[in-house]
């Protein structure tokens, strides 16, 4: 082979690479699942900085390009308790799975999922309690999923803002801001590369706390100065990654929130509040598998908000399935939707009629006081004329 052969061969070579790495790699990378395991704690501190609550669990997650699934137990449990959530474009999926022998049985009382007294064996009631939601990003709940879902299941969420603002990752003051959509400003910085997943993400406050109003107008109250001018509400930052067949995955990662720190002078002087800090002992790719739903293993009350417009209780359905989660084209689900929409056109005519007849109430009992009052004023105005005239 001549120089000129070995020019063209080379940039050929050239060519292929680029063309391999820009238009095939991140296709096929794209299509590939991997499954991550390891270990999450979870502290809460107090205005000193001193620690008060702990938790450890362990977690596995398999992630596929949007979909997700997530599954965490605390440290040293037998697995028997656990809490899974997946998300793929029909729904977010959540369940709670309990000991079917010494762990309290779970009521529905008056729409809330409540637990009731323990039995030594289980009664023929439900095993799991389970969630469908149609947001895309989980809450901190107690399940520990959020901050894994940062990490490793984030990226499609962050790929669909376009205005830095993002919903917290953390609890916020009011649970029914989450029926506003609320979101705060952010900063995030991403991966170059499939799997996009961020490095990290800093989520600011504005300086105001929000509440939702009744009329679902947010109520602003100003933090006092000089935190009314705004501070970090919280940062995620990935410490380590791992070369995994080419591409980068977190195996080190942290998430703290913080809050203004009492008699504050600067907008910088914050204490944490809360934090989650991760490790991966475990990564691979698993091209046989892909994130399904959790697994129903029993008789599970599943709340179902995908018929609601938020994530107001009131408006969710509430079934008992005990094999698979039912797809909104499901014609028993459809007909219990229904039903439930009716109940609650109902109450809102209810209590439209209460509030009627508490202001014809009002009326009937402030009417005869005015009358009276008015008798009162002209008495009183007749018996002046008369003293003066006298």
């Amino acid at each position: 082979m001549n120089g000129f052969e070995e020019s063209v061969a080379r940039k050929v070579f050239c060519f292929l690479r680029v063309f391999v790495s820009v238009f095939i790699l991140p296709f096929a990378l794209a299509s590939q699942t991997y499954e991550i395991k390891g270990r999450l704690e979870y502290r809460v501190f107090d205005i000193s900085g001193k620690p008060t609550v702990q938790i450890n669990s362990e977690f596995e997650a398999l992630v596929s390009t949007c979909s997700w699934n997530i599954r965490t137990w605390r440290e040293g449990d037998n697995r028997a308790h656990f809490n899974e959530v997946s998300w793929d474009p029909t729904g977010m999926y959540a369940l709670r799975q309990i000991d079917g022998n010494t762990s309290p049985d779970l009521e529905l009382k008056e729409g809330a999922i409540v637990e009731g007294k323990p039995s030594g064996t289980r009664r023929p009631g439900n095993s799991a309690v389970g969630t469908i939601k149609t947001e895309r990003v989980p809450k901190e709940d107690g399940t520990q999923v959020m901050p894994l879902w940062l990490a490793f299941g984030s990226a499609c969420y962050f790929d669909s803002v376009s205005n830095g603002m993002y919903h917290p990752v953390w609890t916020v003051d009011d649970p029914d801001l989450w029926q506003t959509n609320y979101t705060v400003k952010g900063q995030v910085v991403r991966q170059s590369s499939w799997p996009y997943l961020p490095l990290r993400a800093n989520y600011f406050s504005d300086g105001k706390r929000y509440a939702r109003k009744n009329d679902g107008s947010l109520l602003q109250i100003d933090e006092v100065a000089p935190y009314n001018m705004g501070y970090t509400n919280a940062i995620y930052l990935v410490r380590e990654t791992t070369n995994l067949n080419g591409f980068s995955i977190p195996v080190e990662f942290g998430l703290n929130r913080y809050t203004p720190q009492k008699g504050g002078v600067a907008r910088t002087e914050l204490i944490v509040l809360t934090s989650y800090d991760g490790r991966v002992h475990s990564c691979r790719l698993v091209d046989e598998l892909t994130p399904q739903k959790p697994t129903l293993q029993g008789k599970t009350i599943i709340t179902d908000y995908r018929f609601s417009k938020g994530t107001n209780l009131q408006e969710a359905v509430t079934y008992s399935e005990s094999n698979v989660w039912l797809s909104t084209g499901d014609s028993r689900l459809q007909a219990l939707a229904q039903l439930r929409q009716q109940s609650a056109n109902a109450d809102a005519r209810t209590s439209k009629g209460r509030y009627a007849f508490y202001i014809c109430m009002l009326l009937l009992l402030v009417f005869p006081v005015f009358l009276t009052a008015k008798r009162l004023g002209r008495q009183k105005s007749t018996t002046t004329t008369n003293h003066n005239n006298v």
